[in-house]
């Protein structure tokens, strides 16, 4: 395997919202929402997050950044553009904003949280922070796929026996095609 399709959100995961958020003066306040407060072109990377996305670029990888805007709050789609370019200026165009992160298409999601279809997410889903994984353990994590040359991902299937099973370690770009007449356990590539 030559590459993976990686997506990383943007809050929480490589930019510390949490932190800018305790910092602001409104903190603690009632109706206090700083998703529609916070000047996201202000938020500090997250401790490992810079070095760790540019040696993924630098393996090779195909990494795009995945983020949600608030939809009352058009400023934070051009904060969030901003902050890439500030951040990873070779990377300013692989910003994706969307609230249906289910319907992308790749091998891992790095996200904090599991909303907006992260759980959905047709690769892997790697749950980021405090209840989760830090980029040391995610770093180390996609080595080892990439040591066994296969990626994991969610496909549930029937055993002979009629149990589901979870089958791992098949490749983004293999995928039962509906259009063809292959049984139970047969792929093809779809690219």
């Amino acid at each position: 395997m030559n590459k993976l399709t990686i997506y990383i959100d943007m809050d929480g995961v490589v930019a510390d919202f949490d932190k800018a958020a305790r910092e602001h003066p409104d903190f603690g306040k009632k109706g206090f929402r700083p998703d529609l407060t916070l000047d996201f072109t202000k938020l500090e990377p997250i401790e490992g997050a810079i070095e760790s996305v540019n040696a993924l670029v630098k393996e090779g990888h195909d990494v795009l950044f995945a983020s949600t805007a608030p939809w009352d709050y058009p400023q934070s789609w051009a904060q969030k553009r901003i902050w890439i370019a500030k951040y990873f200026p070779k990377m300013r165009k692989k910003l994706i904003l969307t609230a249906r992160k289910d319907l992308l298409i790749g091998d891992i999601l790095i996200d904090d949280h599991a909303w907006n279809g992260a759980k959905e997410f047709t690769g892997q889903w790697f749950h980021f922070g405090k209840d989760g994984m830090d980029w040391k353990y995610i770093m180390e994590t996609i080595k080892s796929i990439m040591t066994v040359g296969k990626v994991w991902i969610k496909e549930d299937t029937l055993s002979e026996t009629g149990v589901k099973v979870t089958e791992g370690f098949l490749s983004h770009n293999l995928r039962k095609s509906k259009n063809s007449n292959t049984s139970r356990g047969d792929y093809v590539l779809d690219n």
